[in-house]
């Protein structure tokens, strides 16, 4: 068994997990948006945290999964 830190993870896998588990069943979330959530996200969180840990500060310390 190997055990990874959830920093070494980074926000993706908790995202996708959220994704595929919290919208299964529903007939208004098919995987076709399923794919569209995920690739919204991918495309904003990254560059979205980048200019964050750039240009802004923070008066509580966070981390990339809060």
């Amino acid at each position: 068994m190997v055990y990874l830190t959830p920093e070494e993870l980074g926000w993706k896998p908790f995202v996708k997990t959220w994704i595929y588990t919290f919208f299964k069943g529903y007939e208004l979330m098919p995987d076709v948006c399923k794919e569209h959530l995920w690739m919204l996200f991918e495309y904003t969180v990254d560059p979205a945290l980048e200019f964050i840990r750039a240009n802004c500060k923070e008066p509580i310390v966070t981390t990339d999964l809060q």
